[in-house]
């Protein structure tokens, strides 16, 4: 049975957790802007929209770089879910953007989406649970390509 998980007009990406209990669609909406938007399995092939993952991540760039006062809002804002952590419970997103009528810009940043906490951060070591496999047998996935 066939079942509309969402519905634009534009391109998208979507990423599964290794244990395919979440994904994210990265939803480029135009030449301007693009949104991580996060979904949990609620059963067989039912997702449900938890929260884009933009705001978090904007709002936690902000906080961190106060010496550089960065905008709250380029004319071209961008964030993209990069790559799960291997115990699905933390994605590694991208955030960049720029202005048009200024020479303002952001090149890529990188923060981590904790589900545990529900919080952005920086700290690696959120990102790089469970990598360590003692017997690669039994690991979901070893290599992004």
């Amino acid at each position: 049975m066939k079942s509309l998980l969402y519905s634009y007009e534009r391109a998208a990406d979507v990423i599964f957790s290794p244990d395919e209990k979440w994904l994210v669609i990265n939803d480029a909406y135009g030449s301007n802007g693009a949104d991580a938007i996060l979904f949990k399995k609620v059963k067989s092939l039912k997702y449900k929209a938890i929260t884009t993952l933009s705001d978090l991540a904007w709002d936690l760039l902000r906080k961190t770089n106060k010496r550089h006062k960065i905008p709250s809002y380029f004319g071209h804002n961008y964030t993209f879910a990069v790559f799960w952590s291997a115990d699905s419970k933390a994605i590694l997103l991208e955030t960049f953007g720029h202005d048009d009528d200024t020479p303002k810009a952001l090149a890529p940043w990188y923060c981590i989406y904790d589900l545990k906490t529900k919080k952005m951060s920086l700290d690696l070591n959120t990102f790089n649970r469970g990598t360590y496999y003692p017997d690669r047998t039994k690991a979901r996935y070893l290599y992004k390509y």
